[in-house]
């Protein structure tokens, strides 16, 4: 099974679920804050299949009144360690190869 494009959209989705909001009430709360983020995008960022800006991951966090740190697993640290999460810029030629 290949990687998610990002390791925050699992937790965005329960911290989402937590507060009782939906998708387009999230969005919406980025709209606010001034950026452009629709209700289909942050469905793609939960399901990991679309990676989250440095910027997107910020405004995530204000929309959801947590701490950026929230966002990731628990497990994020063991996981790198145990080379079981690499970032994209870091994946094989051939894992990229496979993809498309």
């Amino acid at each position: 099974m290949e990687q998610p494009r990002n390791i925050v959209g699992a937790e965005v989705r329960r911290l989402r679920d937590a507060k009782g909001l939906s998708q387009q009430a999230v969005a919406s709360r980025v709209a606010v804050l001034g950026y452009d983020l629709t209700r289909g995008t942050l469905a793609k960022i939960e399901a990991g299949i679309r990676a989250v800006s440095d910027v997107e991951l910020f405004l995530l966090a204000r929309a959801l009144n947590v701490e950026v740190t929230a966002l990731y697993p628990k497990n994020t640290i063991q996981l790198m360690k145990r080379g079981q999460l690499q970032p994209f810029h870091t994946r094989s030629k051939k894992q990229r190869k496979l993809k498309g």
